[in-house]
């Protein structure tokens, strides 16, 4: 049992939801305060950018793309959205997880408790 429950605490800890959250119209003030490992923003053109380790510099938002450092100026911006743990998602993982296992063993106990009984 207790090897049940240490894999389940370590597969919540480790695959914890995540879902991004709109901002308002302010990016700097979000980056700045949330301080967000990762972001997503669209810019006046429509292309949409997910950027890692954001920071703001000046009246820019500075990251890291899969294709290098981006800075983007806040009047590129038109919207930002910023990755958060989904605590109500994470949580229906675990009893997802938990009730499969409970199958699991059901099944398995049903299963050789019959077998036995038949041999």
């Amino acid at each position: 049992m207790a090897t049940i429950r240490l894999a389940a605490i370590l597969t919540l800890s480790l695959t914890a939801c995540y879902s991004w959250h709109a901002e308002p119209v302010r990016p700097l003030e979000a980056v700045a305060e949330a301080q967000p490992a990762q972001i997503r923003v669209t810019t006046a053109d429509g292309m949409v950018v997910a950027i890692d380790s954001p920071a703001v510099h000046n009246d820019s938002i500075v990251g890291t793309t899969g294709e290098g450092t981006l800075r983007l100026a806040i009047d590129d911006i038109s919207g930002l959205e910023v990755r958060r743990e989904s605590a109500g998602k994470s949580l229906l993982l675990f009893l997802g997880i938990i009730s499969g296992a409970a199958a699991l063993g059901a099944a398995t106990i049903y299963l050789t408790a019959n077998w036995t009984a038949g041999n």
